[in-house]
């Protein structure tokens, strides 16, 4: 007897669900999990995200020690939402299948092994596109370059791509300049700003791709020249300025007055000096997308600081405090966010402006009288936060800081140099108390008495004790701190001069004079360590020296030369594209211990 169509149909989907093959045992990421990924993930949290408030992250590479954050940062997340579908789940418009869920639970029990050994891997590629070069000669370029590239890989990779212009000539051959970054596989158009490129110089025009097949970098990336020669020629008005808006560099909630810094240069003789600075306010959703057109705060200022930034700030030419106090913080939609954009002014009539990757909103001042202190708010972040933000932390990217305890000094077991609460109040206040986003919906939440507390606490200060916080505006009448605990040793402070946080180090003749600045706020004698890593990349831009983990070698550890702030270090001997990042460990007599990392390396 003949079956019907749609029965023999439905008879062979059973007899194929019955002979798909178990979930392995022990799945691996290329094994078994980068399919389930970039069949269901990648679309919306790939190169190109659905939207721009998951643009930070990419589940389409698994990398350890990446840049940018990826899958290896987000197992837990897609636990959560991916296998046990809590809120929000993902994907958001169907479920993965039973056996898919198996397999990446089993993955994520298992540490996430990357299984490398489960596939060989092919060499990523990148070709120009467009514009056609000049038959002879160098290509010219002024102020701008249209590009049109196209990469691609064989195997299912995430691709990531950067641009650079390396010298060929000039005081540094084989400098590299950025002119773009994170740029996903396919073909891509770009416009690069080869204004700040140093004029009637040239440029080796490169592209870095990287798979993300390996965890070390200069064996991952391929460099691929798409312009031989490029020659920038800016004329009579010289090379414009770069700025980079160094504070904020994340989202923050912040008493008034705000501190916004930059640092604006110009490779130009005598520019630099004579920059002029504009700063303007952007209100923004909470999404980042601009709700009003910038408003200026103030022109003209000086490219210089107005008053000496944190020893851990990033490195900036000039700083301006903001005068928020008569701006409202919420509106019917909520708390109000900025963005600050800097705009540079050269004598030239060169004109170039960055924005605030971080986003601002004010904290109103606390309306009532407390005595809050740390102990009174320690038990909040240990019972919501610790789970997340402990020691160990619960996925990598977490473990630069913990909310477990005080500050990077607090002794809290097991103890280490991370930072603590206070480093980070202005990151929580905008997380818990501003936004409501932390701890995450599936996690046990704080009260609203206990979110209050912890915001009043930050309004006043976050001090280590009690301090008495009065209606207007949390200061007592005399101007100072009312303590509860009596005085407290402060931690020293160390920042890096030669390398520093936007300049290397370069050696000569195998040496290399490192110089930082090390002081303690009792006038206290310090020791310490200055320390090294052996990090290997492609160029010197892609050395991120902030992101390395371990220093396990030993510059000097004599206690003149760490408070001379000086040391002439002899460099072990370099292997190709290899470099040194440098770490300044510092304690004083009382026991508190403060650690800085130069984010430039030593350039061999």
């Amino acid at each position: 007897m003949k079956l019907p169509r749609f029965r023999v149909l439905v008879m062979a989907a059973i007899t194929a669900a019955g002979c798909a093959p178990e979930p392995a045992a022990a799945p691996t990421y290329y094994g078994d999990v980068q399919r389930i990924i970039a069949a269901n993930c990648a679309r919306c949290h790939g190169a190109d995200p659905a939207e721009a408030k998951i643009a930070r992250f990419r589940l389409d590479r698994y990398v350890e020690r990446d840049a940018r954050f990826n899958l290896f940062d987000y197992r837990d997340q897609v636990l959560h939402q991916a296998v046990e579908r809590s809120t929000p789940p993902m994907p958001p418009d169907y479920a993965l299948t039973e056996r898919q869920r198996t397999i990446l639970s089993r993955w994520i029990a298992a540490g996430g092994p990357a299984g490398r050994e489960a596939r060989p891997n092919h060499v990523a590629q990148a070709a120009l596109l467009a514009p056609a070069l000049p038959a002879s000669g160098p290509l010219t370029v002024d102020q701008s370059l249209v590009l049109t590239l196209r990469s691609w890989d064989e195997d299912p990779d995430g691709l990531l791509v950067d641009l650079y212009a390396r010298s060929l000539d000039g005081p540094m051959p084989g400098e590299s300049f950025l002119l773009a970054e994170g740029l996903g596989g396919g073909v891509r158009t770009v416009t690069l700003d080869t204004g700040t490129l140093p004029s009637l110089r040239s440029f080796e025009l490169v592209a870095l791709v990287d798979d993300g097949f390996e965890e070390d970098v200069a064996r991952a990336a391929v460099s691929v020249t798409l312009v031989p020669t490029l020659l920038a020629d800016h004329g009579a008005k010289g090379t414009v300025p770069s700025v980079l808006v160094t504070i904020p560099a994340v989202d923050v909630a912040q008493l008034s007055p705000v501190t916004v810094a930059w640092r604006a240069t110009d490779p130009d003789v005598g520019d630099e000096a004579a920059l002029l600075i504009d700063l303007e306010r952007i209100k923004v959703a909470a999404d980042g997308t601009a709700l009003e057109a910038p408003v200026v705060i103030r022109s003209g200022l000086p490219n210089t600081l107005a008053a000496p930034l944190a020893p851990d700030a990033p490195t900036s030419t000039g700083s301006f405090a903001w005068d928020a106090s008569a701006l409202p913080t919420m509106d019917a939609s909520g708390p109000i966010r900025y963005r600050l954009r800097v705009t540079a002014h050269d004598p030239q009539g060169n004109v170039r402006s960055d924005e605030s990757d971080g986003m601002v909103s004010i904290v109103p001042p606390p309306t009532t009288v407390s005595t809050v202190g740390w102990d009174d708010v320690k038990p909040v972040f240990v019972t919501f936060c610790r789970p997340c933000h402990g020691q160990p932390a619960r996925t990598p990217a977490l473990e630069p800081f913990r909310l477990d305890k005080y500050d990077a000094a607090d002794p809290e077991a097991p103890s280490n140099g991370d930072k603590g609460v206070f480093e980070m109040r202005s990151q929580v206040y905008d997380r818990l108390v501003v936004a409501r986003s932390m701890p995450p919906t599936r996690e046990a939440q704080p009260s609203a008495a206990q979110i209050k507390l912890v915001g009043d606490w930050i309004a006043s200060g976050a001090p280590r004790t009690g301090m008495t916080m009065v209606g207007d505006g949390g200061v007592p009448p005399d101007g100072g701190v009312v303590p509860d605990g009596g005085g407290s040793n402060l931690p020293p402070t160390v920042s890096w001069t030669t390398p520093s946080n936007t300049a290397t180090a370069p050696a000569s003749g195998g040496a290399v004079t490192l110089v930082w600045t090390a002081r303690d706020p009792e006038l206290q004698p310090l020791t310490g360590q200055i320390s090294f890593a052996t990090v290997s990349a492609m160029s010197v831009a892609q050395v991120r020296c902030q992101m390395v983990a371990s220093f396990p070698g030993i510059v000097t550890a004599d206690a003149a030369a760490i408070a001379a702030g000086t040391f002439m270090w002899t460099l072990p001997a370099p292997t190709p594209n290899t470099y040194f990042c440098v770490r300044a460990q510092v304690t004083d007599a009382g026991g508190l211990t403060t650690s800085a990392v130069a984010a430039k390396p030593v350039v061999p």
